[in-house]
């Protein structure tokens, strides 16, 4: 097991105690939501941005209810930005069968970003069309692409997750 520096836990144990419980209480929720016939509202909202202008942070509640809509933005913004994310993953995919070799170098001239760059994105699209539920999980680019390996394994142990994911 690694060792812990400053008592700071390692990636493993993070995994384990925020990542995993995060997939399963969104997709959970997600899951509920399409019981219910609610769909997903990814339509940015930046009312809050007159709030603040106009001047109407006068009281401690309203600078709370400012304060919680500015959050609720944020997660709607970091789910889009996966999509995003997915996407361009995407397109990498695809650009695959034009490659010439070196493909490392290929990527690069072709493409304007590191080899390294373009494989976390192409990483990411096939996490994603394996398991779309992620795009739900609440988990950003960099937290997909640094515990790739190690949620795949997951996936493997526990299918019923893994189902859940995979039929979103």
């Amino acid at each position: 097991k690694a060792e812990k520096k400053h008592g700071v836990p390692d990636d493993r144990e993070l995994f384990h105690k925020f990542i995993v419980p995060q997939i399963e209480e969104r997709i959970a929720k997600y899951i509920a939501q399409q019981d219910r016939a609610i769909d997903l509202n990814w339509s940015v909202d930046f009312s809050f941005i007159d709030t603040i202008s106009n001047g109407q942070l006068t009281t401690l509640d309203a600078i709370k209810k400012t304060h919680d809509v500015i959050i609720e933005q944020e997660k709607i913004v970091q789910s889009l930005n996966l999509l995003v994310v997915f996407w361009r993953g995407f397109v990498y995919l695809a650009a695959w069968p034009f490659a010439r070799k070196p493909v490392e170098t290929w990527y690069e001239q072709e493409f304007g970003a590191s080899f390294k760059t373009i494989k976390r994105y192409r990483q990411l699209a096939e996490l994603i069309q394996c398991y779309p539920g992620l795009l739900v999980s609440g988990l950003s680019f960099t937290q997909l692409t640094k515990h790739y390996s190690r949620l795949l394994d997951h996936l493997q142990k526990e299918s019923s997750l893994a189902d859940q994911l995979r039929t979103v």
